[in-house]
């Protein structure tokens, strides 16, 4: 958690922030400023640490003191006067780009570790993929199949090898790998490649 602030606020609601921080059980990054820069007085961030070990912030919330004046926002306080607002931003899930930034720098740090990549199977842009041993012979039944499959299925029914086949699944990141041929199509059983399973 990243916590940027003007000096003078942040030491007003010290205590917010050692909450916020107790909360999130753990610690919070702390930048104060001497003078205002920006439109906030203060901003909260989620940050995630990338594959280079730089942080970026994923959502944010900022209190806003300039725009309210500038826009002329004002309400009548209980003492029946006008007062300026303050105005919040937020981005509390942050963006979709920020979001899957994340996702793919976190499956990038695992890669140099040694694990396998591989999508959030709600993610992937195909979920499973059929493979039919023989295409000639096995595809009709793939295809019935993907009718019944509830997520983003395809067949690759290619004239490459079964092994090349597979291996062009998995550089996919395919989640769910099925071969399909006679034997399956007789007993209905179908064998799944879990890709996160995988070492």
């Amino acid at each position: 958690i990243g916590l940027r602030a003007v000096a003078d606020f942040y030491h007003a609601n010290r205590d917010y922030a050692v909450q916020v921080a107790r909360k999130a059980g753990r610690p919070i990054l702390l930048e104060l400023w001497e003078r205002r820069y920006f439109y906030f007085v203060t901003k909260f961030e989620i940050n995630v640490v990338d594959s280079q070990g730089k942080s970026s912030a994923l959502s944010t919330v900022q209190i806003d003191v300039e725009n309210p004046k500038d826009f002329g926002i004002t309400f009548v306080g209980p003492d029946g006067q006008d007062h300026t607002p303050l105005m919040l931003h937020t981005s509390l899930s942050g963006s979709i780009d920020r979001n899957l930034y994340a996702i793919l720098e976190q499956q990038a740090i695992g890669m140099s570790k040694g694990q396998r990549g591989h999508f959030p199977f709600w993610l992937a842009p195909t979920q499973v993929r059929l493979i039919p041993i023989k295409p000639e012979e096995h595809t009709a039944y793939c295809q019935e199949l993907a009718t019944r499959i509830q997520a983003r299925v395809d067949i690759d029914e290619r004239g490459e090898s079964l092994n090349r086949r597979i291996r062009a699944a998995e550089k996919e990141w395919i989640p769910l790998i099925v071969v399909v041929g006679r034997e399956e199509m007789e007993s209905g059983q179908l064998p799944i490649r879990i890709r996160e399973e995988k070492g």
